[in-house]
């Protein structure tokens, strides 16, 4: 896939996610699921919500902080 392609579907990708997706320190023990371009995905991410917010402490616990590498 073209370069340009490519960064016009992980433009459209970040667009679409946009409510789903949270910005985190880097951190390479990060396990997930998948990834595309920059973006990881974590299929049983709901474990580290409490109350409709993101629990940084579980998810620094289960192995680091994450996304938008």
């Amino acid at each position: 896939m073209e370069y340009a392609k490519k960064q016009i579907k992980l433009s459209v990708a970040r667009s679409n996610l946009k409510y789903f997706t949270y910005r985190i320190k880097k951190n390479s023990d990060l396990i997930y699921n998948d990834i595309l371009g920059e973006l990881r995905c974590i299929y049983d991410g709901e474990q580290y919500f409490e109350n409709g917010k993101l629990n940084k402490k579980l998810l620094e616990q289960s192995g680091g902080l994450f996304i938008d590498i």
